[in-house]
């Protein structure tokens, strides 16, 4: 299920999020959250990288090593055999992995989007699943791109939250 909440600034949307999420059981459900903000408009796939980061616990002041250690363990957490997919990942926190070094941006890209795809599968194997995308209206093109992708393809139950303004 998509849901759109959508109104002006101080309108309360986040407060009707929180009031929501407060009233869930979380040991059974998982909630997720990413947001965008105004100056990450220009930053491709900042949406995706601010939502896996909260997942993983990747902090702004983590050493390369410490986003390594932490895109790769969570990866490998949900990507299961398919640790192929994990430099597609990694690379959207500057990771150099000599594997795809040479890959063309369109195939960088489709496994990128497939690295996605799987990680959502597995989340909602394990239990429900609740996406919240906060302030998508600043969200730059390549996440809204990857996130029309993720929705239009969509196989497994989930549910997104995705707050903007008109």
């Amino acid at each position: 299920s998509i849901f759109s909440i959508v109104g002006d600034a101080g309108t309360g949307k986040s407060r009707l999020i929180e009031e929501f999420k407060s009233s869930l059981d979380l040991n059974t459900i998982q909630w997720r959250e990413g947001h965008a903000y105004a100056y990450s408009q220009n930053i491709p796939y900042f949406l995706l990288i601010n939502l896996l980061s909260r997942a993983w616990q990747i902090q702004e002041g983590d050493s390369p090593e410490q986003v390594r250690k932490k895109v790769e363990t969570g990866a490998g957490f949900l990507l299961g055999d398919r640790n192929d997919l994990t430099p597609y990942l990694g690379s959207l926190y500057s990771i150099k992995y000599p594997e795809i070094a040479n890959v063309s941006p369109e195939y960088w890209k489709s496994r990128l989007h497939e690295a996605i795809q799987l990680i959502l599968a597995t989340l909602c194997k394990r239990s429900s699943t609740i996406i919240c995308i906060e302030d998508l209206h600043w969200a730059d093109p390549s996440s809204i791109e990857i996130l029309r992708s993720i929705l239009s393809d969509l196989r497994y139950p989930a549910m997104f939250l995705c707050i903007y303004r008109p």
